[in-house]
């Protein structure tokens, strides 16, 4: 994007011109923020606390740059027992650039079974992005 700015010294027009976006709002002209998909906001956390024995298991994607998320593109893995990993359909919620992903157990997980979670995603630019993490379900009565 090119700015144009005229200031008026002394009865002199002087005009800057220059490229660039003020990206940390300051007033500074920096170079444009690289474009990012990110998956974040995942849960469960390796200690959270939930009722039943089919814990909800979702996260947030996120282009930071406005692309759309390729719904089609996302998929969710959950493993526990021994580490066999399953593909889920997960529910999917919101559009564009930012969609929340969520699954419910369609059965009950056994006892003090340590999960693990991997969300992949694209968005329409060919961005993608790989989010894993663990938690563990430990059951108190």
């Amino acid at each position: 994007m090119r700015r144009h700015i005229a200031v008026l010294l002394m009865g002199i027009a002087v005009v800057v011109l220059w490229d660039g976006i003020d990206n940390n709002c300051n007033g500074e002209i920096g170079e444009k923020p690289a474009c990012t998909l990110e998956i974040t906001d995942e849960y469960p956390h390796f200690w959270s606390s939930f009722d039943g024995l089919r814990p909800p298991i979702g996260a947030t994607i996120t282009s930071n740059c406005g692309a759309a998320i390729d719904i089609s593109s996302i998929q969710m893995n959950v493993s526990s027992k021994g580490g066999n990993s399953s593909k889920v359909v997960p529910e999917i919620t919101g559009n564009g650039s930012q969609v929340s992903v969520e699954w419910i157990p369609g059965y009950d997980f056994e006892e003090n079974t340590k999960c693990t979670v991997i969300i992949k995603a694209l968005d329409e630019s060919g961005l993608s992005a790989e989010k894993k993490w663990i938690f563990l379900l430990e059951f108190n009565y």
